[in-house]
């Protein structure tokens, strides 16, 4: 957070239970990094993409720096490959493309989780299947294991990437940028990797958004 000459301010993404005054801090001269690879599909990991399964360590080879600059507009592919969600009515009215940012906008009762969750079930039969990438941020944990469940039961996890940061979690944590971490688990290759991200946040507040 700051440097200062007799005073360092830090946020604790991890287990702050166990940390006490008088403990002893030591820098380890690099900045903060994420394991990405395709080791992470079907798997179920925090931001920092340590394993919340029961699957054991995930050996990833490489890993991306958390703070990284992304790439410029002209870079970037144009979007040119429809992203079919298996719903008539926004295939129709609303077509989606692949590397295109859609919003899903709502109260509670809208079930935008429920249409997400759809969505990625859709893609198991595509010719052309993307990478699917959940993300829950302040989610209950019981709500979040009914959803791997489903995902489980229906063949997805099998493309998914779930990447959880629980309400019970650290406090810095569901706040840490989810998005370049998120599309980053899935290291880049010759030929592209095609992925989708879908976001559920929880705020505090009688609202909550969805982002895809």
């Amino acid at each position: 957070m700051n440097l200062e000459k007799d005073l360092v301010g830090v946020i604790i993404l991890g287990d702050f239970t166990k940390i006490k005054e008088q403990d002893v801090v030591l820098r380890l001269k690099k900045t903060l990094f994420t394991p990405v690879g395709e080791e992470f599909i079907g798997r179920i990991v925090n931001p920092l993409g340590e394993p919340l399964d029961d699957k054991g360590k995930i050996k990833a080879v490489d890993f991306y720096p958390l703070e990284r600059k992304g790439p410029s507009v002209m870079e970037r592919s144009s979007v040119n490959t429809p992203l079919h969600t298996g719903i008539k009515a926004i295939d129709s009215l609303v077509p989606i493309g692949r590397g295109q940012r859609e919003l899903l906008l709502g109260d509670r009762i809208c079930e935008k989780t429920q249409l997400a969750i759809d969505i990625i079930l859709n893609q198991k039969d595509e010719e052309n299947r993307p990478i699917c990438i959940y993300v829950a941020i302040g989610k209950k944990e019981a709500e979040l294991a009914r959803t791997v469940d489903t995902l489980k039961q229906k063949g997805a996890l099998d493309y998914t990437i779930v990447v959880s940061a629980p309400a019970s979690s650290s406090v810095g944590l569901p706040w840490e940028p989810c998005r370049p971490r998120a599309t980053s688990k899935v290291k880049k290759k010759k030929k592209p990797l095609q992925n989708r991200v879908f976001y559920k946040k929880k705020y505090k507040k009688n609202s909550n958004i969805g982002v895809g």
